[in-house]
């Protein structure tokens, strides 16, 4: 037997706490027969797994801000969008031409380099509405 999982991530707004309670429900009741079993009988729900326990707990201990509090967003605190491959496309912009369903627009660098992703056309994974702005 194998264990089905999907891929569930919150919305603005969206209780944290709950969706992992729902991806919770999800994994421990999911049972699907490997093709390669002969045990295709149904197997009683799992229970929730003590990895997604202590994920609900600690995201229930979170404090959360209001919109509007104050507390500013600043994208150079955040060292995330790294040129691990030193291509001059940093994480963000090889993710999004990863993921564009069509062509990629750019804009050049000093150099003339292709670096800063500025179109394509993305799919956006909660209302399904297609986006071609990359900013």
């Amino acid at each position: 037997m194998a264990v089905a999982a999907g891929v569930l991530a919150c919305d603005v707004g969206t209780d944290a706490a709950q969706t992992a309670r729902n991806i919770g429900d999800d994994v421990a009741t999911r049972v699907v027969s490997d093709s390669s079993s002969d045990d295709a009988t149904s197997a009683p729900p799992a229970a929730v797994p003590p990895e997604v326990s202590d994920l609900i707990a600690a995201l229930e201990a979170l404090k959360l801000a209001e919109r509007g509090s104050g507390v500013d967003y600043d994208r150079d605190d955040w060292r995330h969008w790294v040129d691990a491959d030193r291509d001059c496309q940093n994480t963000r912009a090889e993710v999004l031409i990863a993921e564009s369903a069509g062509p990629v627009s750019f804009a050049l660098n000093d150099d003339g380099e292709k670096c800063r992703v500025t179109a394509g056309e993305w799919r956006g994974p909660w209302s399904g509405e297609f986006f071609t702005d990359a900013a």
